[in-house]
């Protein structure tokens, strides 16, 4: 859940507009339930989607096109897609081609929007450990 609130608290800063229900048990009228994690108005459009833990989690066999397809049958305008940690680009690109077959503009949120402290630290990182390396070549 706590996924969940960074989604909403990242999209509330987005747009502080628009209004959302995290974790939301939906039932259609052929009685079909589905559980869709983010649900509500961004922009003044309809968003519904997915919040995971680990992005390797959309990786799983079908995950984001059963994601998209709640989206489209929930009458979204936006699908989301959101994971604490950084989504990689194959998943993206999947994504993007499901929500264009589905009608869906998609947004994705992950560890730079979610987390943007952590994002900045690993860059800043990955930037002295770069250096390290330099310096170290240089010196053989």
């Amino acid at each position: 859940m706590l996924t969940h609130l960074l989604v909403v608290a990242a999209l509330q800063k987005r747009a502080p507009d628009s209004h959302f229900l995290p974790g939301v048990d939906v039932v259609f009228d052929d009685g079909d339930t589905k559980e869709v994690d983010i649900f509500g108005v961004y922009e003044g459009k309809v968003l519904a989607g997915e919040a995971k833990v680990s992005a390797t989690e959309f990786a799983n066999e079908g995950q984001i096109r059963r994601d998209i397809e709640l989206s489209r049958r929930l009458k979204a305008d936006v699908h989301v897609m959101a994971a604490i940690d950084v989504i990689p680009e194959p998943l993206l690109e999947e994504a993007r081609e499901h929500c264009g077959m589905a009608g869906l503009e998609l947004l994705v949120l992950h560890e730079p929007d979610l987390r943007p402290r952590l994002a900045e630290a690993r860059t800043e990182r990955d930037r002295q450990a770069e250096h390290h390396a330099r310096t170290q070549q240089r010196r053989r």
